[in-house]
């Protein structure tokens, strides 16, 4: 993509701050904007309704995966990338070589036949987890995880626990990746609770973006680099 394009998305002031991925598209990005207009109307019209984020955009903050981007070509970071939580899979319009992992059985994909485009349905992975027995698939490439890892919650008994746990998990299987960029909970907001960011930090040497954590709509959240 064009860094021109890309720094002017990245560069989005207040009050734009909060823009969705599609309104962005409409003014920066035009032939992607018709092609998700047009992909929304099939897969509506396959599946009977659309998850009301894809609209609203909540998943794919459009700035932060343009300064994702941004950092990724000042430090020569290659852009074939494994991303964790991808949903309909719409930033593969980005990345040179796109494998996106999720839940969604069933779900249609953005440019699921374009070229250097996968998606794998974690329902295939034990435990149905989109987020658990990767570690293969991540070994030797940039991760993505924008509002996914660190997100679940838990039910049960000594829910705090269980996700100190699972998020031990994750860093574990993320230990073969090359480059890892993560969009999580920043700090607690509840007793006793242990945040996925607090985690990573304790396992891993971590580099907070901090024009990407501040512009973030969200004062509780927090875009992690990492090198493991």
């Amino acid at each position: 993509m064009d860094i021109d394009v890309l720094q002017k998305i990245a560069d989005i002031e207040h009050p734009e701050k909060s823009r969705t991925l599609w309104e962005v598209a409409k003014d920066y990005l035009p032939d992607y904007h018709d092609r998700m207009h047009a992909f929304l109307e099939r897969a509506e019209e396959a599946c009977g309704q659309i998850h009301p984020c894809v609209y609203t955009g909540w998943l794919y903050s459009p700035r932060t995966y343009a300064q994702i981007l941004l950092h990724m070509h000042e430090n020569k970071i290659p852009s074939d990338v494994v991303d964790i939580g991808c949903n309909t899979g719409f930033p593969s319009e980005f990345f040179n070589n796109y494998m996106g992992i999720d839940t969604g059985e069933g779900l249609y994909r953005f440019n699921s036949d374009k070229k250097g485009v996968q998606y794998i349905n974690s329902f295939e992975f034990p435990n149905n987890s989109p987020f658990m027995d990767a570690r293969d698939l991540v070994k030797d490439k940039t991760v993505l995880s924008i509002m996914a890892l660190g997100m679940e919650e838990p039910c049960g008994r000594n829910v705090a626990r269980r996700c100190e746990s699972r998020y031990h998990w994750h860093c574990d299987n993320l230990k073969g990746a090359k480059h890892i960029y993560v969009r999580t909970k920043k700090e607690p907001t509840e007793k006793r609770e242990v945040t996925f960011a607090q985690v990573l930090k304790s396992r891993f040497r971590c580099e907070s973006l901090k024009l990407l954590t501040e512009a973030d709509a969200n004062p509780n959240r927090e875009v992690l680099y990492i090198q493991p």
